[in-house]
């Protein structure tokens, strides 16, 4: 693509262009004598108006050449900044950007300004506040408003070097900080993707450990009842053997316990005659699948 260059006179002005130029005609400089026009969808430039034909010459130049390459220049309206104390917020000026790839580059041109502090007046030992004087310098300094990105974003006039001479060095820059900002939106996406990886890895860490204490849990109830059944059987037997001791072997009443002693040991017992329990819960019906453990969790005497 051939270098751009400036010319002496804009010929059929960019549309954004030739509405920066008419909002500036109709501006009043500032007490730095920046031009404040009242519009608000122009260009983002600050400048004085012994630079205001200059500044648009380059622009229009820019903008012509970036439109040329596949970037189109546009204005974008940031969203409302939130206010404190429940105002409503309000939207800033438009941002002029460039379009490349999947993001809008922001970039503004402006002048250098000089401030001297004016020597104090004579008063009569009041206060007074300070006092500067603004001289304008002529020097434009344009900006691509992405930083952070390790590419160049910042160029000025200087003693031998001109803005005209080096917008082809802008727009190849304007290319580079795109690709930063590609690989850095890469980056980002590649490390959130490594949160979520680490993030799942952890949560199955909790429900193994989770699933860990639930088996825990219910081997302790299973245990528990296994030790009580035992024990009833153990205590039934030695029961029965001094019932006979005694003569009361025939003892209908006690018969009857013993038998529902017996039953309630088989109830109990996770090695009953339907399989090996390994469940909490149920009592009568072996399970295959782990569940909360039992109620009471005391230890069996």
């Amino acid at each position: 693509m051939n270098a751009l260059a400036v010319p002496e006179i804009i010929e059929a002005p960019s549309p954004l262009v030739a509405r920066t130029v008419v909002a500036m005609r109709k501006a009043k400089p500032d007490e730095t004598g920046r031009l404040r026009a009242r519009a608000q969808q122009i260009l983002d430039v600050d400048v004085t108006l012994g630079t205001a034909d200059r500044a648009m010459r380059i622009l229009d130049t820019l903008i012509k050449g970036l439109a040329a390459r596949g970037y189109p220049v546009s204005l974008i309206t940031p969203k409302p900044e939130p206010q404190r104390y429940g105002a409503t917020p309000e939207a800033g000026p438009p941002r002029t950007t460039v379009r490349i790839g999947e993001d809008d580059i922001a970039i503004r041109l402006s002048e250098v300004i000089t401030r001297t502090l004016r020597p104090p007046a004579r008063t009569d030992g009041g206060w007074e506040p300070k006092r500067y004087d603004y001289d304008a310098t002529g020097r434009l300094v344009f900006e691509i408003l992405e930083t952070g990105l390790g590419t160049r974003c910042k160029w000025a006039d200087g003693a031998r070097q001109r803005m005209e001479s080096m917008l082809n060095d802008i727009v190849v820059a304007l290319v580079e900080t795109a690709e930063a900002l590609r690989r850095r939106r890469e980056a980002w996406a590649e490390a959130a993707r490594q949160r979520a990886i680490e993030e799942e890895k952890r949560r199955a860490r909790e429900r193994e450990e989770h699933l860990e204490q639930e088996r825990v849990r219910a081997l302790d109830g299973i245990m528990r009842r296994w030790r009580k059944a035992k024990a009833v059987r153990e205590y039934v037997e030695a029961a029965r053997a001094t019932a006979v001791e005694r003569g009361h072997a025939e003892h209908a009443e006690l018969n009857a316990w013993f038998a529902w002693a017996d039953g309630y040991a088989d109830r109990i017992d996770p090695m009953g005659s339907r399989g090996v329990a390994y469940h909490a819960d149920d009592h009568d019906r072996p399970h295959y699948a782990w569940g909360r453990p039992a109620e009471d969790n005391s230890p069996i005497w």
